[in-house]
């Protein structure tokens, strides 16, 4: 593989994406794609170690005493509470990556070629680098870094001929709020939220404020869930040429409720779905030292932190909009709590971070016990406190206690996710 050539991999829906751009003036043109097959497989025979199948080779297996099969493995990985295991499907989806574009002869079989991965938001940070680890020394394809899917987006849409931001808008110092709804097909919708600044001609701030996926039957409730609703100044719509009317009405239609006077920017772009693939190559050839502009791009974003409060939903301890205003670390934040019923021998408390404060959508971030002795503690008089140490932009302690007799009951460190590595 000539050095010349980028490779990036979108896991972000079932089936994976598989692109190899080659550099240009606009940052990589792309010359070859493929899909592979959702399903990945552990396989156990006559006392082997456990053998991962993934791509093609999987698709024909079925689930039996010696086949665990993963149907959704890019919706199941994070929910996987065995590293090991996590680590083994990561890598076996990997190497069918590189397998694949050895046997098109993309890839010569006995070369390393690096790669980029672009991963689904809600991936903790200690999955991502595992999988980074595990797949570091792959042949032919090494993984050399990952990307966040909401990052790839909007670089990827940015960078496109679709942004056309209006100059009186940019000579403000408030940033441009800006609704993008990406929509390849009804399956198929993603939503980000993100303030934009032109900082300089050449160098560009963009803060995520909001990223979710969801499908046309599904769009207009989760928008009215949004925190951002009346506050964005402009909605762009992003659609594949191939979108057809009935999915394209049932997509218009929240949309132009929540437009609130704004005329939506409508763009047709054939390559509506490789917006993703695009942003993350750019974003590679940018690490390498190869950036094909003098464009930059500061990315940053902001999550609400804190404690699940039951099967749907998590309470913050740190929201969203205090860690936009946050300028100094280490920063500490409390929330007090109350336990309904008996809670039984032992109680887990489940820690996330997300956009929203949606269970589903949110980033596992660890989880702490309480057990019986712990409990007891717990009375009118003693309040369980949640408390929340950032001591960076991307780490820091969560700690449960007893109020007011500030007494510590646990401790659990914890990574946030980065939107490049």
């Amino acid at each position: 593989m000539k050095s010349d050539l980028v490779v990036v991999v979108d896991w972000t829906r079932s089936a994976a994406r598989v692109a190899v751009f080659a550099e240009n003036v606009r940052g990589g043109q792309l010359q070859f794609e493929m899909s592979l097959p959702p399903r990945l497989a552990v396989r156990h025979e006559n006392g082997a170690p456990p053998h991962i199948l993934a791509g093609e080779r999987a698709t024909e297996l079925r689930a039996d005493a010696n086949t665990l099969v993963f149907e959704q493995p890019v919706r199941d990985l994070p929910h996987i509470e065995d590293p090991e295991l996590q680590t083994s499907l990561l890598a076996g989806f990997w190497r069918a990556a590189g397998q694949s574009l050895a046997e098109r002869r993309d890839l010569q079989p006995d070369k390393q070629a690096g790669g980029y991965v672009v991963l689904p938001y809600r991936f903790s940070q200690p999955l991502v680098e595992s999988f980074r680890a595990s797949c570091a020394d792959e042949r032919p394809l090494k993984l050399l870094g990952s990307v966040h899917e909401a990052a790839a987006l909007v670089i990827g849409f940015v960078r496109s001929e679709a942004f056309q931001p209006d100059e009186g808008q940019l000579q403000s110092e408030a940033p441009i709020t800006v609704c993008l709804v990406v929509a390849c097909d009804e399956q198929t919708i993603d939503v980000l939220c993100f303030d934009y600044t032109r900082a300089t001609p050449a160098l560009h701030r963009i803060v995520i404020r909001d990223f979710f996926q969801t499908t046309g039957a599904e769009l207009s409730t989760r928008l009215h869930e949004c925190d951002w609703l009346g506050r964005f100044s402009r909605l762009d719509i992003v659609e594949d040429p191939a979108l057809t009317a009935a999915a394209q009405d049932a997509i218009n239609t929240p949309l132009q409720a929540i437009a609130a006077g704004i005329t939506p920017q409508r763009h047709q772009l054939p390559a509506a779905s490789q917006l993703k693939l695009r942003g993350a190559a750019h974003i590679a050839l940018s690490a390498a030292g190869r950036a094909p502009d003098e464009q930059a791009y500061d990315v940053a974003h902001a999550l609400h932190i804190g404690v699940q409060i039951n099967q749907q939903h998590f309470e913050p301890v740190i929201n969203k909009a205090a860690w936009a205003e946050l300028t100094e670390f280490p920063h500490l934040a409390a929330q007090a709590f109350r336990l309904r019923g008996q809670p039984g021998n032992a109680l887990r408390l489940n820690l996330y971070g997300g956009y929203s404060t949606n269970v589903a959508d949110a980033v596992p971030l660890g989880n702490a016990m309480l057990w019986q002795e712990d409990l007891a503690q717990i009375t009118s008089a003693a309040t369980l406190t949640a408390a929340v140490r950032l001591d960076s932009p991307g780490s820091g302690e969560f700690s449960f206690g007893l109020m007011p007799e500030n007494r510590a009951l646990r401790r659990q460190p914890f990574r946030l996710p980065e939107l490049m590595g």
